[in-house]
């Protein structure tokens, strides 16, 4: 017997095609929000909570500090926004 659908497999590896599917939607669902002041950000080696996605490094430490790249994105795009003078403060999007 077989199946017309998709064939999904727990040894599947975890970079595959549906993950350029999930980053398709993702874009998508960004270029759609209302907002004019809006960016979208991806952290290299990172998982849904910032920590490096070790599973997915094809060596140790790989990914570097994906936490603070992480945070240092997100204080940047504040500082620029609501902090007077801070504008050149780090990597802004």
């Amino acid at each position: 017997m077989t199946s017309a659908g998709p064939r999904r497999s727990r040894r599947a590896p975890s970079g595959g095609v549906e993950r350029c599917r999930l980053l398709q939607r993702l874009r998508k669902a960004c270029e759609h929000t209302a907002s004019r002041d809006k960016s979208i950000a991806f952290v290299e080696g990172a998982t849904h909570g910032f920590t490096p996605c070790e599973p997915c490094a094809r060596a140790p430490g790989q990914s570097g500090d994906t936490m603070a790249r992480s945070f240092d994105h997100v204080a940047a795009w504040i500082a620029a926004r609501f902090v007077p003078g801070t504008a050149s403060l780090g990597r802004v999007p």
